[in-house]
């Protein structure tokens, strides 16, 4: 069996929210099984919904990064911060040099498609070898594609998915999960 490219998205088409849900619930459990898991999830609040201001949660170290700015309820202008996003991008540049199992990051948006926010970060950590998982919504699917030379995957949100594809990528990283 060949090893998959150490890159790989879960494809949401809504908002992602789920997804964001799903990539915090892999990490967290790649974690607790003995797993070296770096990067930055998305914050949620008790019901899945992401904090507002949007912030980013260090999964090693839980430091949050608010990388969303409140400009108030009538604004629809973006909301990015983009000094919070520089702040955060620290997170995955030390992750090149720890070189954990996986690196999380939480999306490949807008930003990333343009070719600015993390998507250095991601360039480097594929090019290294660095296992890779992000979400992005099908309207960014083709530049992530892009992004990887065309050898990263889109994967479906489901867990037993993303465990098949970690496994691939690391044999003995069984994940256990409880009953």
């Amino acid at each position: 069996m060949q090893t998959p490219f150490p890159a790989a998205a879960i494809v949401h088409d809504g908002n992602g929210q789920g997804a964001d849900a799903l990539l915090a619930e892999f990490a967290r459990t790649l974690q607790a099984n003995g797993q070296r898991v770096a990067g930055l999830i998305t914050a949620l609040d008790e019901h899945g919904v992401r904090c507002h201001p949007m912030q980013l949660i260090d999964v090693t170290s839980n430091t949050r990064y608010p990388i969303g700015q409140d400009l108030g309820p009538h604004s629809h202008a973006c909301s990015l911060d983009p000094s919070g996003l520089v702040a955060a991008s620290g997170v995955l540049r030390e992750a090149l040099h720890a070189a954990p199992q996986l690196v999380v990051i939480n999306r490949f948006g807008a930003q990333e498609a343009a070719g600015r926010g993390f998507s250095t970060e991601m360039l480097v950590l594929m090019v290294k070898g660095i296992p890779l998982l992000t979400v992005v919504s099908h309207r960014h699917l083709t530049a992530w594609r892009e992004l990887s030379g065309g050898l990263a995957i889109g994967l479906p949100p489901a867990l037993p998915v993303l465990q098949r594809w970690h496994e691939r990528l690391c044999p003995t990283s069984r994940v256990r999960t409880e009953p």
